[in-house]
C-alpha cells in the first residue's frame, strides 16, 4: 500500500508526535507499506539540530520543508508563522504527488491545527482513504487550559473539525473519553473512531528490581516534566509540608511557567526534603526513574477528557507506581484503578493521607510496582500498541475509495 504522512514534526525532531509518527512510519514500512512523509525541518526548538531536506529510510521517503527563521516555539509569533509555511508548501507538495503517483491512503496527525483538514481535501478531491490521528483536540483543549479565545474563532475552528472528522474513513484517538467527546459533540460515527494509547517515550526495558529497593529508609518519589497551568503542582508542595520531617523525598525534574514560584515557596516554607533538577539527559533520567519509588502525575480540573500525560507511559515500562492527582474520573484515573497499578488522589488532605500511608506500608508499593510493570507490558508497549496501528491501517483499507 502507499502511503502519504502528514504531520509538521518528524524524527529527529524531538516533539512527542514526531517521535510517534516515525515509529508508526516504520513499522508500516517494515510491514511492506511504501510511505512518503511531508514533514517540516527540525523545529520545535529553535536550535533544533538539522535533518536532510530529502532522504529515503527503507520504504520510507521524507520530504522535509524547510522554515527558514520560523523554528522553535519560543513565541506565538514565530510558531503561527511556521505552522502556516508548513501548511501551504505541504499543500502543494502532497497535491503533487498525489496528482502524479499512485496512493491508496492518506494519514494526518493534528500538528499543525488544519493538517487534518488539508488531508481532508485531498481525500474528497482524489478519492483516497484517510486515517486522522488527532492527539490534542483543539479548540477544547486550549479552552479548557485556560487560553482565551475568541468565540466566533471557536466557532470557527469547531466547524472546520467537523468537516475534518466527517469526511476521515477512520479516527485513531487516546482514549475512551476521547471518542465520546467527538461522538457526543461532533456526531461521529462511533464505529469509526478506534482507541490506541501511546506507549512510552523512553521505554525504560530493566526490570524494577534493578532500581533502588523501597526498603530503604526514605521513600523518594519523582515528579518529571512540565510545571504548567494545567498541572497542579503547587497541591503536590503543600501536602508535602506535612511530611516534611518524615523519611520521604520528592524529586522534581523538568520546567514550566510555575517552576520558579514553586521554587520560591519551598524557600519560604523551609521544606527540606523537596528538590529540583533541570530537564535529564535520558541515561541520566533512566538511572533517577529507576531510584524512585514512586511517581506522580498531576492533571488539572477540566481535563480528563482531553489530556492523558505520556510520561505516565515512560513510569510503567519502569515498573513504578502512579499517584496520580487529578478527577476520578479521568482516562489516567481510570486505568490505574482498573489495574491497580497506583493511587488515585482527589484532595490535598488525600495526598497527606497516602503519603503517611506510603512510609508505613511500603510492601504495598513493591506490590504496585509489579503491577505496573505488567499492565504495561500487556497493554501499552511500543509492540503491543504498534500492532494494533499495522491493523488498523491495513484490516479495513485495501483499496481505493
Amino acid at each position: 500500500m502507499n502511503i502519504i504522512l502528514l504531520n509538521q514534526y518528524f524524527s529527529p525532531d524531538i516533539a512527542s508526535t514526531g517521535i510517534y509518527a516515525a515509529d508508526i512510519c516504520s513499522g508500516l514500512a517494515k510491514a511492506g507499506n511504501k510511505i512518503t512523509v511531508i514533514c517540516a525541518e527540525p523545529c520545535y526548538n529553535e536550535n533544533s539540530p538539522p535533518a536532510p531536506y530529502y532522504e529515503i529510510d527503507e520504504n520510507m521517503e521524507i520530504i522535509r520543508i524547510r522554515l527558514g527563521r520560523w523554528k522553535g516555539r519560543e513565541n506565538l509569533k514565530k510558531r503561527v508563522v511556521g505552522y502556516l509555511i508548513y501548511l501551504i508548501k505541504s499543500f502543494f507538495l502532497a497535491n503533487q504527488i498525489l496528482k502524479n503517483e499512485r496512493c491508496h491512503l492518506i494519514i494526518a496527525f493534528h500538528n499543525p491545527p488544519l493538517i487534518g483538514l488539508i488531508a481532508a481535501y485531498f481525500s474528497k478531491k482524489y478519492n483516497k482513504n484517510f486515517i486522522f490521528i488527532p492527539y490534542d483536540i483543539h479548540p477544547d483543549i486550549l479552552v479548557a487550559s485556560g487560553w482565551k479565545l475568541p468565540y466566533l474563532l471557536i466557532k470557527l475552528i469547531e466547524r472546520l473539525n467537523k468537516i475534518t472528522l466527517n469526511i476521515a474513513t477512520k479516527i485513531i484517538v487516546l482514549s475512551e473519553d476521547m471518542r465520546s467527546l467527538l461522538v457526543t459533540k461532533y456526531s461521529i460515527d462511533k464505529c469509526k473512531i478506534e482507541v490506541i494509547p501511546l506507549w512510552a517515550l523512553p521505554e525504560i526495558a530493566e526490570n524494577n528490581e534493578e532500581g533502588k529497593s523501597v526498603r530503604s529508609n526514605k521513600i523518594s518519589l519523582l515528579y518529571a516534566g512540565n510545571m504548567g497551568y494545567s498541572h497542579p503542582v503547587e497541591d503536590i508542595v503543600d501536602a508535602f509540608k506535612s511530611v516534611r520531617e518524615l523519611p520521604i523525598e520528592l524529586i522534581f525534574v523538568g520546567g514550566g511557567v510555575k517552576k520558579e514560584s514553586i521554587k520560591k515557596k519551598i524557600e519560604k516554607e523551609g521544606i527540606k526534603n523537596i528538590r529540583f533538577l533541570p530537564y535529564q539527559p535520558i541515561e541520566e533520567f533512566k538511572t533517577l526513574l529507576l531510584n524512585s519509588d514512586a511517581c506522580i502525575v498531576t492533571l488539572g480540573k477540566g481535563l480528563e477528557t482531553f489530556a492523558l500525560p505520556s510520561r505516565t507511559f515512560t513510569y510503567l515500562s519502569a515498573g513504578k507506581p502512579i499517584i496520580a492527582y487529578m478527577n476520578k474520573h479521568a482516562t489516567l484515573a481510570k486505568i490505574i484503578i482498573e489495574n491497580e497499578c497506583g493511587w488515585v488522589t482527589e484532595t490535598q488532605e488525600e495526598l497527606v493521607r497516602l503519603f503517611l500511608h506510603l512510609i508505613y506500608n511500603k510492601k504495598e508499593i513493591n506490590n504496585k510496582a509489579k503491577l505496573s510493570k505488567a499492565v504495561y507490558e500487556s497493554q501499552f508497549s511500543k509492540k503491543v500498541v504498534l500492532s494494533k496501528y499495522l491493523k488498523a491501517v491495513n484490516e479495513p483499507i485495501i483499496e481505493d475509495r
